[in-house]
């Protein structure tokens, strides 16, 4: 088939555009009753996705790559100059995303001829992915495989895939990656860990529903129109909680009563009385307050009982004050706070100058440096962080009771325990310090290297202690020490190994690492090759699926050879044995390419002529899954060989691919009319 010029594609989605713009598209192939009628017919009006000359929208028709970045980018905001009015912003900001991905994308034509031949076209709106970071680098190496017979084969979309893209798209990412929750499905194991966060996001918000997920499993244009205009609602959500009524809104505070459920990145989630949570920007300057008392954003947390004060700037609705309320009263006994009533007193003016005090309703936490203490009272230098990233110091006074709980080491300590200099991590209510952990200035902090980051030039670690992950940032002139090296560097230190961080107040001032050797065995399931560290998905003998980075450099050989392979010589299926320093790759031993995927379902439709069927299936998420039909294909009932042309719809059928991840059948196996 010839490829479609720029041009001929821009006036055949210019005549799509023109037969909808001034109707509701009716596809022929689309009847209401079609279970993502609705969908497909908001995205075509919002001209994310079209059908074809003939009014046809094709819902079957998988989705690769290449095609749902044009959709992506549509979605994300990208125009093309083609066919689009472009603002002279809007232009600078594309040419600008080109700009700077477009060493990597010429990579990417330069290595694949049907890259450079037929999807050209399309690197304007993935460098705009990029640039959004809707996409990363490591997803390209997804688009083309290059099969051991150097054909050059385009990939369909994933589900999982589609699911972290999606989540990238309406900027939860970083939300979704906060859920250690597990996703729910059946097949969670089939699921590439560093996706399964993303999975688990959309189907707590019922996108995703079902028993199993099949992350593996490809997308149909009709499943991809429906995730779509499903997750985007997610950020339009109603947010009815509060009546408006604009003789009043100038006049008077206006509050959302409700409980956090999620705080950060710029963002709050408020359960409402319902269960029903909405999320809201916090915009620049809020003020945040615990009773009377002015504090920080760090001082919120899940589970708060909270009002919110929203108000609306350019149609976008933001928090612009938070009070965590302390008392266990209603939302309408609640009135809003005039902050700093009094030195030593709460929001109803009660002295909390008191030996009396019992477990209080709700705490804030605070850590700082100890500047002075005595028997009954303690000053806390706590730093603040503001929005621009300004920092203030302040120091605050509390007061301690026989109540108080002050542990050092595990160990119950008095308050004349305490010296100044100590690091204090500190649950307050009000003036009243509740709860103290004391730790040395200078101290140990132990655990195992999760990830490393290097971001214009600044090095910084993440290391999980016991159950929580903290990130350091590390000084480029620190003392780094490793068992079994003379000279460790920043560069030795691998993911997995044990770390012992040297600690003055929250500064690093050395590093001990130890590592460790070992050895997988399983077979290739995924291959992301990056030019910061490139990554190997293995299926390991025990059927557990683990991610590995790859160390620069690392051997390559395919059995015991003396040959040095590199990442565009591994085959998906390939069997494989690693060699580990610590969790990440040092050496792989290639096998042979020996996994088989079989499918079974009963034939939906056949077309002999475009040489393809539709097999509907329990585990896929629309129940369709479409195959390569080719001439040569083998087709059995029993021991009797058949031909092609004795398929028949609703025939029960076992389908054995031609090779691992493709989607073309090798033979079929007749199991029932």
């Amino acid at each position: 088939m010839k490829p479609i010029g720029k041009i001929g594609l821009a006036l055949t989605i210019a005549f799509s555009i023109s037969t909808s713009a001034f109707a509701q598209v009716q596809y022929t192939d689309v009847a209401q009753v079609h279970w993502a009628y609705e969908s497909i017919q908001k995205v075509s009006d919002k001209k994310w996705m079209t059908g074809n000359l003939q009014n046809e929208f094709k819902p079957n028709k998988i989705v690769d790559y290449f095609e749902f970045s044009q959709i992506a980018a549509k979605v994300a905001g990208y125009k093309d100059p083609l066919i689009e009015e472009v603002t002279a912003e809007q232009k600078q900001l594309q040419e600008q995303a080109y700009k700077e991905n477009e060493n990597i994308l010429t990579n990417y034509t330069n290595r694949f001829t049907r890259w450079e031949k037929q999807y050209k076209n399309y690197n304007q709106q993935i460098a705009y992915l990029l640039y959004k970071g809707i996409l990363k680098e490591t997803d390209l190496a997804k688009f083309i495989i290059e099969q051991e017979s150097g054909t050059e084969v385009v990939r369909s979309l994933k589900r999982e895939d589609m699911a972290a893209f999606v989540v990238r798209l309406i900027g939860k990412e970083s939300e979704a990656l906060k859920n250690t929750l597990t996703t729910g499905f059946d097949d969670e194991s089939l699921i590439s860990s560093s996706i399964r966060p993303h999975a688990a996001y959309l189907r707590q918000a019922g996108i995703f529903q079902g028993s199993e997920f099949n992350p593996k499993g490809e997308v149909t244009k009709a499943v991809l129109a429906k995730v779509l205009v499903e997750s985007m609602t997610l950020n339009s959500t109603d947010k009815g909680k509060v009546k408006e009524d604009k003789d009043l809104t100038d006049e008077k505070e206006i509050y959302i009563h409700g409980t956090v459920t999620y705080i950060g990145n710029g963002y709050i989630g408020i359960q409402d009385g319902n269960n029903k949570t909405s999320y809201y920007s916090i915009k620049e300057g809020a003020r945040f307050y615990i009773g009377s008392k002015e504090t920080n954003i760090e001082s919120i947390e899940k589970g708060n009982k909270v009002l919110i004060q929203p108000i609306k700037e350019n149609n976008v609705d933001y928090i612009s004050k938070i009070i965590v309320q302390e008392d266990k009263k209603s939302p309408e006994e609640v009135k809003p706070v005039v902050p700093n009533p009094g030195p030593n007193t709460n929001a109803d003016n009660t002295n909390t100058n008191t030996n009396t005090e019992t477990t209080p309703v709700s705490t804030r936490r605070l850590e700082g440096v100890v500047e002075a203490v005595g028997n009954t009272s303690i000053n806390i230098m706590v730093k603040y962080i503001g929005y621009q990233g300004e920092i203030r110091q302040e120091v605050e006074l509390y007061n301690i009771n026989p109540n108080t709980i002050i542990t050092k080491g595990n160990k119950t300590i008095l308050p004349i325990d305490i010296t100044k200099g100590n690091i204090i991590i500190a649950e307050v209510k009000g003036n009243l310090l509740y709860k103290a952990v004391i730790m040395d200035k200078q101290r140990e902090v132990i655990g195992s290297l999760v990830e490393k980051k290097r971001i214009k030039s600044l090095n910084s670690m993440i290391i999980k202690v016991d159950q929580e992950t903290l990130e350091y940032q590390i000084p480029t002139d620190i003392k780094i020490a490793k068992k079994g090296l003379e000279n460790a560097a920043w560069n030795d230190l691998r993911i997995g190994d044990k770390i012992t961080l040297d600690l003055e107040y929250d500064k690093v001032v050395g590093i001990n690492a130890e590592g460790f050797a070992s050895e997988v065995e399983g077979i290739i399931e995924e291959v992301l090759i990056s030019a910061t560290q490139s990554k190997i998905t293995i299926r390991l003998n025990d059927n557990s699926v683990k991610t590995y980075p790859l160390i620069y450099g690392a051997r390559i050989a395919r059995g015991n050879r003396n040959e040095n392979l590199t990442l565009y010589d591994v085959r998906l299926g390939q069997k494989v044995k690693a060699y580990l320093d610590s969790l990440e790759i040092e050496e792989m031993a290639l096998g042979n390419q020996t996994q088989v995927t079989t499918v079974q379902g009963y034939i939906d439709g056949i077309d002999f002529i475009n040489n393809y069927l539709d097999l509907r299936t329990n585990s896929d998420f629309t129940g369709i899954k479409r195959i390569r039909l080719e001439k040569e294909v083998e087709v059995f009932r029993g021991d009797k060989r058949l031909n092609r042309r004795d398929l028949e719809e609703e025939m029960l059928i076992v389908i054995t691919l031609k090779s691992y991840g493709s989607d073309q059948a090798s033979t079929i196996n007749i199991i029932a009319k």
